[in-house]
């Protein structure tokens, strides 16, 4: 249990639990799988269905052996049926029987090898008009005269599938041609007419004169016709027999007591003899007539007479068609006595498994070329990039003879274009998005591969909109078939085609790192020697990996300073860099500096590198142009080198392609170049920060530096403490030559230094200096004056460029479009090489005092139904409403926004207040928050109006109401927009306004600071006047009543009352000054479970109140989890059609309940679900990396776990723990094993204080003996 945990409100917590997992073991590997058909077999009825549905699926999610010489890991698998050897009669599945057909017997092929006999393979794809049933329109007794037919619909409902079939009648054969789809005409036995089986069906014939036209037609493309006892009558009037051929009058009869007739089976391969093991020398009938053969192939004949009893006609003997006749009654038999353990309906089973059995096999895969640790299939497919990938066809002649007529038509979806076919030596023809592979030749038991590639549409094309169009939810993957597969082939005339669409490949996203570089003070605190640490936080924003990541950090070695230009006009910009003052150079060494402007003993640059985290970093020292960050928000020109060492020469990059080509020798500076190789950055895996490192600055003293250059000019009059020339340690050797001083001062419109007397003053409670041209304005010293003598007036104010990165950001663009210097660059598991550039990052100098304080952006959410019921889960299907609540808030105590916020132009706060109208009233920014618009099973949308436009006042709340502006600024929008693009809403709030942290040591409500009066700050001469608090020093010099201490500034004993609520403002605030924002949007279930994207958080940028680079803080992905049971019942009579009198029917009820992500894949690795609770969220991540570098080596952990690849020999936990620290004891400790580490984020977006929060991980029984092995809480930065 982790407890005692202290929650601030508005603020996250992530604890962090390493588990040593016990894995079960299991056996992941499958081989061809055996199935017989023989009496061996102890549930053949359910056999037949398993072919029939494996076959249509191809099998594309069972786990395969990669390493099979016949199965692939990927794409589509058929079932063999075995034709001769040992396997014959027998199916071989490439994967083990699914669990629904556990009774079905089977054994495991561990060396199946296809090549050595010949097989069939299954082809089937069903269509509710796959199989015809003739159903006579003629009545005998008010049944069809075929009355075999509705054992045939019994069978197909009882023990295959009752939506594949179709009834044709005379009408409907009078009217159409059989359907496209039908690949199997059933033919059933008649009803005889006192003894006449032939009266009936001459009358059929009688009624469709175009019946033989229609059959005709429909064998010469390849189909199929069962008849079965005396509808064999029924072949001979199509023609395919010879007149006369059927004699009814001559015949075998049956057993009367078993109605079975002894038979022989001829030596003949094929499947309706396969029957044979399995019924025995038997089948069931009343009689078999004697028919005349001239043609065809008997499968068995009568034991006594030897008339046929099961042929084949095909061929030009059945005009490119088949036609198999069984003059038996196997079907009739097989449904009455299935119960008692007949195997007659094997008879008809196996007659209709011959209809879609092949000599040839087509499997196609999609196929990319994808790390091998990621936990999805090589057939993923990058859906935000162009990804090229192949698409392969094994063609396999399963047979003992030649195949050259092979044709391959492939139809690619619309939603990929054809690229090119990488195999060469094969004939084809492309047109469009159809390509034709033609007189392909395939030897016997010999197999060809051929390879194609496909490319995904463009990332803004418009395709994308219309992407769940050609999704199909495969085990809860987004998969799209890349084409539909056509196979025609001629084999002993006749004419065979079956079709393939299982080619899936599988959509995701590719990985997408943001992250941003900042610093922790974003001021000097004064002209002394000290320290910056600067950090990088990054996120992945998607669930694929990120591979190969690295981090190149650009530290300036020689530190570029910037006077401020405030011509900037943007509002999150306090002091965005003018003119450029020069570099302070850096050392390596601290304590013997190469470089001391103001002699003080300090470098005036040194990076501390004992500080920089993670270790494991590479550091080279390199020199570079440096180019310009604000350039191209004055003159839009982003290609604007520094003039570094003043010269007027610039470096240029003419061609704009990022390397300089005309040289500026002495401009480039040098920098500390840091690389992290991270490696790979799990899907959501984020990091607050990764890394950091800390540089120091020895700032200028200005005031020192112009006395010291007055001094050496001979123009100082009185010596000044610290004054001193650059780089020079006694004033006497000064360089006068060296003009470097002269870039940190003033100069005239002429652009020369101006020189001014330096005065220091005493005035009233005010000690300070200035500058004054005494001659020119006639200025006459005071009493309290004392002039130093003439200097340079230098420009009192800079900033310092401490990480170099990109472009600075404005009101709409929060990060940089490009970095020559710091970037975070990785490629996706699709092969993309993509680059998150880093932006240029600066601390602020004048001489203000200020505290540290940070801005923070939460991120939760709630899920409501119709009826306004909060839900915890998404719903599988249906939609439900999602809210975000969201505060961007900010630690700013209300004295330093009155002081140094930012003041509005409108609703403004300290007016309202204070009836001050220029003081601050908040810290001012923008926010962008992404919603992703779904796929492959759900989707989110916005509200609309009536007209289609977005419903902004529905979409976004500001504190309860509807967004307002605040300032009119040409730089800044007005108007909240939803930027939109194939993927994502982005809701871009323009404007917004952070009021001040709440300090409320009373709690009555009422901010302490706002009835303060006088100074909070004295000098040691008086006060030092503030805009706010109202009043002066001098007139409060009674209160405090009792000293106390300030937290900012130190003992208070004069010039502040508290007023009338007797309480003190201080900067200890118990609550965080927050704006709240709503986002309402609708998700809507459109049958996906599990893990869905439903934010991607949301970036907030706003100002530093007290200057340098401003805020840019993202928040993190949420995953709600959808379910939902989706129970489909449905009721049937079986049999449907039952006999006069007393007989027996089933009901038989349907439950299923389809579409549960029931396999843990790469939806699960990560783990990562988000649980909302309106202002507060808990996220639980499991796997990725150890983001506080307490476990070495650092190594990602996946959720899924391999004993074999994932045990760790040697890991050390807390590698750098203090031996000192009682808390630490036993750490570091070295620990072996399987590890998963679990990340808990608790987002409190409240009002409240979490105090003594607790978390108790619960792992379940089925983990055995997995054990936490350490647990830590994090708080973020």
């Amino acid at each position: 249990m982790i407890k005692d945990l202290r929650f601030l409100k508005s603020v996250k917590f992530l604890l962090f639990i390493l588990f040593f997992i016990i894995p079960i073991g299991s056996n992941l590997k499958a081989y061809g799988v055996l199935v017989p058909t023989d009496s061996s077999q102890n549930d053949f009825l359910k056999e037949y269905k398993m072919v029939l549905y494996g076959s249509y699926a191809d099998y594309p999610s069972l786990f395969i052996d990669n390493s099979s010489p016949y199965f692939s890991a990927v794409g589509e698998q058929s079932i063999f049926w075995g034709k001769s050897g040992a396997n014959k009669g027998s199916f071989v599945l490439p994967g083990a029987v699914p669990s629904s057909y556990a009774s079905v017997s089977s054994s495991v092929l561990s060396n199946f090898d296809w090549s050595k006999d010949s097989y069939y393979s299954i082809q089937y794809k069903p269509s509710n008009k796959k199989i015809a049933i003739f159903r006579s329109k003629i009545k005998h007794n008010n049944n069809t005269v075929s009355w075999g037919a509705v054992y045939f619909k019994n069978m197909f409902d009882t023990y295959l599938f009752d939506n594949i079939y179709y009834f044709v009648d005379e009408d409907y054969l009078m009217s159409n041609e059989l359907d496209g789809s039908t690949q199997l005409l059933i033919i059933p036995s008649f009803t005889l007419r006192g003894q006449d089986n032939e009266f009936y069906i001459d009358q059929v014939f009688d009624i469709c004169p175009k019946l033989k036209e229609r059959l005709d037609n429909y064998l010469s493309r390849g189909g199929m016709i069962y008849s079965e006892s005396n509808s064999v009558y029924f072949v001979e009037k199509l023609g395919y027999l010879p007149h006369g051929a059927v004699d009814f009058g001559d015949f075998e009869q049956a057993d009367y007591q078993t109605n079975l007739v002894n038979i022989d089976f001829k030596n003949i391969v094929h499947p309706v003899n396969f029957t044979k093991d399995a019924t025995g020398d038997f089948i069931y009938t009343n009689i078999i007539p004697k028919v005349t053969l001239n043609n065809g192939d008997v499968f068995a004949e009568t034991k006594v007479r030897k008339f046929p009893v099961a042929f084949e006609l095909k061929g030009i003997n059945a005009n490119g068609g088949r036609i198999v006749c069984n003059l038996g009654l196997p079907t009739i038999g097989g449904m009455k006595d299935a119960g008692r353990g007949s195997r007659q309906l094997q008879w008809t089973l196996n007659t209709l498994l011959y209809t879609f059995a092949q000599s040839v096999d087509v499997s196609r895969s999609v196929w990319n070329e994808l790390p091998d640790t990621l936990t999805a299939g090589k057939n993923a497919v990058s859906y935000d990039r162009i990804d090229t990938f192949e698409v392969s066809i094994v063609v396999r002649n399963l047979s003992d003879v030649s195949l050259n007529n092979l044709t391959i038509t492939e139809d690619i979806r619309p939603f990929f274009s054809f690229v090119d076919v990488v195999t060469s030596g094969v004939n084809f023809t492309n047109t469009g998005n159809r390509v034709v592979f033609t007189n392909l030749l395939i030897p016997p038991h010999s197999e060809r591969t051929i390879v194609y590639r496909l490319r995904t549409p463009d990332p803004d094309d418009k395709i994308h909109e219309q992407v769940d169009s050609y999704i199909q939810n495969v085990r809860n993957k987004n998969c799209i078939y890349a084409s539909f597969g056509t196979v025609s082939y001629d084999e002993s005339g006749v004419k065979n085609i079956f079709w393939k669409y299982r080619d899936y490949a599988e959509v995701m996203f590719s990985a997408f790192l943001v992250a941003d570089t900042d610093l922790n003070w974003k001021n000097f605190l004064g002209l002394y020697y000290q320290p910056f640490k600067v950090f990088m936080i990054m996120e992945n924003k998607e669930r694929t990996s990120a591979e190969e990541t690295k981090y190149v950090q650009y530290i300036p070695k020689d530190v570029p300073f910037y006077q401020t230009d405030n011509a900037i006009n943007i509002p999150i910009l306090k002091t965005p860099g003018g003119k450029y003052i020069d570099v302070l150079r850096g050392s390596n060494d601290q304590n013997n500096p190469e470089y001391d402007m103001d002699s003080d003993g300090h470098p005036d640059v040194w990076l501390d590198t004992a500080s920089i985290y993670p270790k494991g970093y590479t550091i080279t020292e390199e020199e570079v142009y440096w180019l310009n960050p604000w350039e191209h928000l004055r003159t839009g020109d982003t290609r604007y080198y520094e003039d570094i060492n003043h010269d007027g020469i610039r470096a240029q990059d003419v061609d704009g392609d990022g390397k300089v080509d005309i040289e500026a020798p002495g401009d480039k500076i040098r920098v500390w170049k840091v690389e992290w190789n991270i490696g790979k950055v799990a899907g959501y895996d984020y990091f607050d920060p990764y890394c950091s490192y800390e540089i120091w600055v020895d700032p200028p003293p200005l005031v020192e530096l112009s006395a010291g250059v007055g001094k050496a000019f001979g123009k100082l009059d009185k010596d000044v403490s610290g004054m001193y020339y650059p780089y020079t340690p006694n004033l006497d050797d000064a360089n006068l030559n060296d003009t470097t001083w002269s870039h940190w001062m003033e100069r005239d419109k002429d652009g020369k230094v101006m020189w001014k007397q330096l005065i220091y003053q005493k005035i009233d409670n005010y000690e300070g200096y200035t500058f004054i041209d005494t001659a020119k304005t006639g200025y006459k010293l005071k009493p309290t004056d004392f002039c130093a003598g003439t200097v340079p007036q230098p420009h009192n104010e800079f900033i310092a460029v401490l990480s170099l990165g990109g472009e600075e950001i404005d009101m709409t663009h929060y990060r940089p479009s490009k970095s020559e210097y710091s970037n975070l660059e990785y490629k996706t598991i699709f092969g993309e090489k993509r680059s998150c550039p880093i932006r240029s990052t600066y601390t602020y100098y004048a001489p203000l005092p200020n505290p540290l304080q940070f801005e923070y952006l939460s991120n939760n959410f709630t899920i409501t139904n119709s009826n306004g019921d909060t839900l915890k889960f998404l719903p599988k299907t249906g939609k439900v409403n999602l809210t975000f609540d969201v505060d961007a808030s900010t630690e700013y105590s209300y004295y330093w926004i009155r002081n140094a916020g930012h003041d509005v132009d409108y609703d403004d706060p300290s007016e309202k207040i204070e009836g001050v109208d220029k003081l601050g009233d908040g810290v001012f920014g923008y926010m962008v928050y992404d919603i992703p618009k779904g796929m492959g099973g759900y989707k989110i949308s916005l509200p609309k109006k009536a007209d289609g436009t977005y419903d902004i006042d529905a979409i976004v709340e500001v504190d309860g109401g509807k967004f307002k502006k605040w300032l009119d600024n040409p730089n800044t929008k007005n108007e909240i927009e939803v930027w939109e693009d194939p993927y994502q809403y982005h809701i871009y709030i323009p404007q917004l306004l952070i009021p001040p942290a709440l300090d409320d040591d009373n709690f009555d409500g009422v901010d302490d600071w706002i009835d303060d009066r006088g100074d909070r700050f004295q000098s040691k001469t008086g006060y030092l006047h503030d805009g706010f608090m109202l009043d002066n020093g001098e007139d409060w010099p009674d209160y405090p009543k009792e000293p106390f201490q300030d937290d900012i500034y130190g003992m208070v004993t004069s010039g502040w009352y508290p007023g009338a609520d007797g309480e003190y403002g201080d900067d200890f605030f118990e609550n965080l000054g927050k704006t709240h924002f709503k986002f309402h949007c609708i998700y809507e279930g459109l049958g996906r479970e599990g893990p869905v994207d439903i934010s991607k958080g949301g970036w907030l940028v706003v100002e530093e109140i007290f200057g340098g680079s401003p805020w840019v803080i993202f928040s993190h992905v949420l995953s709600g989890y959808a379910q939902g049971v989706d129970f489909k019942l449905t009721a049937q009579a079986n049999p449907s059609f039952v006999k006069y009198g007393f007989d027996t029917t089933y009901i038989k009820y349907k439950i299923k309940d389809e579409g549960e992500p029931h396999e843990y894949d790469i939806n699960f690795d990560p783990y990562h679900v988000s649980y909302g609770y309106g202002e507060a969220s808990i996220t639980t991540y499991a796997g990725g990396k150890d983001p506080c570098s307490l476990i070495s080596p650092s190594f990602n952990m996946s959720t899924i776990i391999d004993p074999n690849f994932d045990w760790k020999t040697k890991i050390t936990l807390i590698p750098y723990a203090d031996k000192n620290n009682p808390e630490l004891a036993g750490y570091p400790k070295t620990v072996s094993g399987c590890f998963l580490e679990v990340k808990i984020e608790v987002m409190n977006g409240t009002d409240d204080n979490w105090i003594n929060t607790k978390v108790t991980p619960v792992i379940p029984q089925e983990l055995g003996d997995t054990k936490i092995e350490m647990a830590y809480v994090a708080y973020p930065r």
